[in-house]
Order: C-alpha cells, then structure tokens, then sequence
C-alpha cells in the first residue's frame, strides 16, 4: 500500500491577520504500487499536455484544466480521504500555541480514522520541515497508530514527484468543488 499525504492551509492562529481560517489534511491510498506507477505516468502525461509546471494546482487552475487532470486518473483505482478543520472551533491552547503539535495531530488522527485502509503503508508526506520535525512526526504517527499501520515513511517534495502532486490535486479539487 502506498499512501500519499499533503495539506492545504496552515497551522497558524492570526486567523485575522492572514493565517487561513481551514486547516485541510488528506491522503490518496493505493493498494497497488503498480496502480501508482501508472497513475504517475497518466499525470505526468497530463501535465506535459496542458502545460502545467510544475505541478498542478487546482485553486488557481481554470475549469477545463481541471476537468483533463480528471480525465487522466479516472481509469485508476484509488481512494481518498479527507479532514477539514475550522480552526476557530479549535480551543485548545496545546494545539492553539504549537503548530508542530497541531499539524502532527490532524495527521495522525486522519491516519487513525481510516476505517481499516491502512496497513504496513508506505507513507510519503508532502512537504518539508526540519529533520528535527520529520523525525518527531514519525515517531508521534508510530506511537499513536500501532506497528502495523507504518511500514515506512517518506518526506517529498511534490514539484518533483507527481505521485505526491497527485494527492495535492484531488484533494484542491474535492474542497474547492
């Protein structure tokens, strides 16, 4: 199983000064690695076709762009799954006042409500962080979820892996529709 997990939004407080009002976590299952492979393929394919560089990002996209990265990865077998969180129902000072702390706990508890999906993942994280951060996620995500959920995990770059780009358009898209 491959799992690809990316957010939108931040896990800022200022909500009056600029930090986004929604904090937004998902991740896009692959049973097959193969299913991924492919699915890869069929984007990168898309992108070169629309002239998306480097990746593509549906809230700035126009419809018919949206509609052809649809098209693409309609044929592959995936699932998704999604946590949206108001930040102003948020009131606790433990998430409030630690952004590491909050972003690793809306990932662990979308990992957790998975309804059985997960098993000996292969994780890859969208996005970058101290190695510091990387390794203190990982370690809260094992603790928190068991040894069989993890086989391993990954922190990527999704301008440069699609498969990762991937997780960020499906997930723009079912948000922004």
């Amino acid at each position: 199983m491959l799992v690809l997990i990316d957010e939108s939004g931040d896990p800022g407080f200022k909500l009056a000064r600029g930090s986004s009002t929604f904090f937004i976590v998902a991740m896009v299952l692959f049973r097959d690695f193969q299913e991924a492979e492919q699915t890869n393929l069929a984007i990168g394919n898309a992108r070169e076709l629309l002239r998306v560089k480097p990746e593509f990002k549906f809230s700035q996209s126009r419809d018919h762009v949206r509609d052809r990265f649809f098209e693409a990865v309609r044929p592959f077998d995936f699932g998704v799954r999604a946590l949206v969180v108001d930040k102003s129902k948020i009131h606790s000072a433990n998430l409030r006042g630690d952004r590491e702390r909050f972003y690793n706990y809306f990932v662990q508890l979308l990992m957790r409500h998975d309804h059985g999906a997960l098993a000996n993942a292969r994780i890859k994280i969208d996005g970058s962080g101290s190695r510091a951060f990387q390794r203190e996620l990982e370690r809260y995500l094992r603790q928190r979820l068991g040894p069989d959920k993890i086989k391993s995990m990954k922190f990527v770059d999704s301008r440069r892996d699609t498969k990762t780009a991937k997780s960020k358009a499906t997930y723009f898209y079912r948000i922004s529709a």
